[in-house]
């Protein structure tokens, strides 16, 4: 018995770990584009082919940070600089942004700012996050209760405090991979393979789930 206890506790520790360590699905998206970021590599595409402009690059985090340290990664279109941004969010409750430019072989999600200080809506924490997405106006958390908040970079609540969303009929928040954003509309990345688009309420009020392509030579179920 006390050998099948100690199995028990090494799978379960083993599956705790790998669950910390394992490469995570990310998307992002401006008004142009839309990103999928997995293991180091990033493609560029549609919302239904997310390699349709560019196949896997790579992309570098700010030093000391690695894939084992991101919660998740959103973009926006800067309307000054006329720029798309890219915005690390890390564990440990700090956000790094990056200038993208289509030229280098390397995204760097640091290049426009290193790491500094976020907050979440009061009593939240790490652990409550869904996902992060940006717009050119403000930045959501997406939390695993089923609400979101909205605010600045470093107060991602001091627009909206946590209101409720929902996602297409039928999906919980236990279906979705990731929430991204952009100027018109906000999309939920479902582990089946679709994707559906809405206001930051419902999720689905523009599109219902329609299928995407990842363009990582992995299918969705190798990755998840």
């Amino acid at each position: 018995m006390k050998k099948i206890i100690l199995l028990v506790f090494m799978i379960s520790s083993f599956l705790s770990l790998w669950g910390q360590i394992k490469p995570k699905l990310h998307f992002s998206a401006t008004n142009e584009y839309h990103f999928a970021w997995y293991n180091g590599m990033v493609t560029i595409g549609n919302s239904a082919h997310l390699d349709e402009d560019s196949g896997p690059k790579s992309y570098i985090f700010p030093t000391g940070k690695s894939e084992k340290d991101l919660l998740c990664i959103s973009s926006n279109y800067e309307k000054l600089r006329k720029n798309i941004q890219h915005f690390a969010w890390f564990k440990d409750g700090t956000v790094s942004m990056g200038q993208y430019s289509r030229t280098p072989a390397k995204i760097s999600l640091a290049n426009g700012r290193s790491p500094y200080r976020f907050v979440l809506a009061p009593g939240k924490t790490m652990e409550d996050v869904l996902c992060i997405s940006s717009n050119s106006d403000m930045h959501f958390a997406w939390y695993k209760d089923g609400t979101v908040s909205a605010g600045k970079s470093t107060n991602l609540a001091n627009e909206r405090s946590p209101y409720r969303f929902v996602l297409a009929p039928g999906k919980t928040v236990i279906d979705v991979i990731c929430i991204s954003s952009n100027d018109d509309m906000h999309f939920a990345w479902y582990k089946d393979g679709t994707v559906s688009a809405g206001s930051s309420d419902n999720l689905a009020s523009k599109r219902q789930p329609y299928p995407f392509r990842l363009g990582f030579n992995k299918n969705l179920k190798e990755i998840l």
